[in-house]
This record gives C-alpha cells, structure tokens and sequence, in this order.
C-alpha cells in the first residue's frame, strides 16, 4: 500500500488501518461463530432465520455477549474490506504512468508465488498440529493438496468444511481475482472500456447468476460460486473504480459518520432480504471507510499497526484458534483476549520467520 498517493480517496495511513480492522474482524469471527449459542453468519450461503434470530436477539435486550453476537453474525466483512483493498493497493501500485510494466505471466506468477511464500509454512504447520490432535487427516487428501496450492476453490466440495482450514480459502480466491485483474482489468493507459467498462462487467458478472440461483433454490451451485470470485467481484470492481477516479473527498467528520451509520443500518437490513444482501459488501466498505474517516489519531495509530502484521496474523490465527476454542475453563470473553493477544504474538513470530524464507519472484522483461 505504499504506493497510495496524497490525493485520493484514501491515505497510506488509511488503507493500513482499514487491514487492521479487517483481520481484526475476521480473526474474531472465526473464533466467535464456532462458540456456543452465537448467531450464524450470512457468508457464503444466505439464510433469513439467521437475521431474524438476529432481530429477536436485539428485541429482547442486549446482554454482555453482544460484542461475540456482532463479530460471529458480522466479523466476516473483513473479506470484502481486504479485497476493496487489494484492488485500490493493484491499480495504485501498476496503473501509475511510472509503474514498471509486468507481463501476464509475471504478473501472475509473482503474485502466486508471493501468496505461496505467505502460507506454505503456516499450512503445513496446520495440517500436522490438526492431524495430531484428532488422529485422522482433518479433510480428505484431495483437498489437501488442493489447498497446498491454494486451488481448494475450484474442487467440487458437498461439504464447505472439505475447505480445512476454511479461512485459507480467501487465498484461492486472491489468486482468481490477480488472474482476472491482469487479463481482463489492468489498465495501463487511458481506456475507458478498461476504466470503467471492465469493472462494471465484473460486478454484473458476479452478481446476475446469484440473482438467478435465489436463495436456498440451488444450494450446492451458489455455495461453489460464492467461494469463487463472485462473492466479492463487486467489491473487487468498486476498489478499481474509486482508486481510479474517486479522489480524496473534503467531508466533514458528520457526513463520513452519516455514510457509516446509514451503511451499517442497511448491511443490518440485508440480513433479511436476500437481493439486497448480495450488495451488502458495497455498504460494508462505505461503513469501513466512513469509520476510518472519523477515528482519532491514537486509534488510527494502533489499526495501521494491526494492519502492518494482518497477513501473518490471517495465516496464524487458524492455528492458534485450535487451540484455544472449546475450553470453559474460564470467561468466553477472557478466551477471546486471550486468543487475539496469542494470535498477534504468533503473526509476529511468523514475520520474523519469513524473513529466512528465500522471496521467489519473476523478474520483468524491462
């Protein structure tokens, strides 16, 4: 996210902040949806029980589990949030009339190859404490290896927990969408078609078969499509567009917190209209955005460093989560500080190990 300039939408200092709110969102949710009594989230597939459990948890008055209720029906967010910015982070970093000119298979190979570095160590590390700890492999061998190459996405799965360890899936999913962004998005100069065109062509692509399918009508079609691109086409098409023509906006600190409290109160809404729910990752980034507009410095401060260590802490926190789900030793609440303060220790140790991991990358033909 270096490459962010002064002018746009969002700052250096923001993008970093909205990745720390995001791994901050999905590190949660993760532990938070597999506890006890919590509200199942509308992620991959939708379902409307889950809003109105939702609606009944709130009409019958908030309890001190309602931070827990938030994070299992909401944390999952983070997804969208960090594919908005990796699309905002590839046209700042490659679109720029400086910017060295990679060719497909560079472009593509650099990126997988940089994906692979991240995870390998942390999946191998995965499976064996999993396969420990239960006596058996933790999903069946194919998937395995689908996931050492980061393709679980595209295998034929009757069963999402196939996907072992779920979150990783979101690493398959970065892959599709370099492949897509380089073949059919990047845009070097001044195509309009490219510019705008592509992008809108992305989120009408990612959209209409899911209108079709409607909810819980093709169940097994739509859960394969939504771990595949097309859950977060249009978040990944809004990231191009308003890197490439949204500059920084002069609101007020009222109208960034109108756009958040508005955006919130439509992703709440959604839970319950299954249309609308296919744009709530829209809602969600302009809430995200609109947040990160009206946070104080020291808050901002304490995101940017979260979201310094979010790609290590995506690829521990699965491990750590192992570990530590499950136990009623001591307070639910204890357990989640816990869990994040051990997963931010072990991101941290994982940085300082791949810096002895060789960095294999293409070099471009410039």
């Amino acid at each position: 996210m270096d490459q962010v300039k002064t002018d746009t939408l969002l700052t250096r200092a923001q993008c970093s902040a909205l990745k720390g709110l995001g791994i901050l969102g999905i590190m949660l949710h993760n532990y938070c949806h597999w506890l006890q009594n919590s509200i199942n989230e509308n992620e991959y597939m939708f379902d409307i029980n889950h809003g109105l459990r939702l609606q009944d948890y709130f009409a019958g008055g908030i309890d001190n589990n309602v931070l827990v209720q938030l994070l299992s029906v909401f944390g999952h967010y983070g997804v969208p949030i960090f594919v908005f910015l990796s699309a905002y982070g590839l046209v700042q970093k490659y679109e720029r009339p400086e910017a060295a000119q990679l060719g497909r298979f560079q472009f593509i190979g650099n990126h997988y190859l940089k994906l692979f570095r991240l995870m390998i160590v942390g999946y191998v590390v995965m499976i064996l404490c999993a396969t420990l700890k239960y006596g058996q492999l933790p999903t069946p061998p194919i998937y395995i290896l689908g996931g050492f190459f980061m393709a679980t996405n595209v295998l034929p799965f009757p069963n999402p927990s196939f996907v072992y360890p779920g979150p990783y899936w979101f690493l398959g999913l970065m892959v599709e969408l370099y492949v897509i962004y380089r073949l059919l998005l990047y845009r070097p100069g001044d195509s309009l078609w490219k510019g705008v065109g592509g992008p809108v062509l992305l989120m009408v692509v990612s959209w209409l078969p899911q209108v079709f399918l409607g909810a819980r009508e093709d169940q097994f079609t739509l859960l394969f499509l939504r771990y595949n691109f097309f859950q977060v086409g249009v978040a990944f098409a809004l990231g191009l567009l308003c890197a490439r023509y949204v500059l920084r906006l002069a609101w007020s600190k009222w109208v960034w917190a109108a756009v958040m409290v508005v955006s919130l109160a439509v992703v709440y809404i959604a839970q319950l209209n299954y249309q609308l729910w296919l744009w709530s990752h829209v809602f969600v980034i302009t809430a995200a955005v609109g947040f990160i507009k009206i946070t104080p410095q020291w808050l901002l401060k304490a995101l940017v460093w979260v979201g310094a260590l979010s790609s290590f802490i995506f690829i521990v926190h699965p491990i750590v989560r192992l570990y530590i789900i499950g136990s009623d030793v001591i307070s639910v609440h204890l357990w989640i500080v816990i869990y994040a303060v051990l997963s931010i220790l072990a991101a941290m140790a994982y940085r300082w190990l791949l810096k002895y991991i060789p960095n294999f990358q293409m070099k471009s033909k410039n």
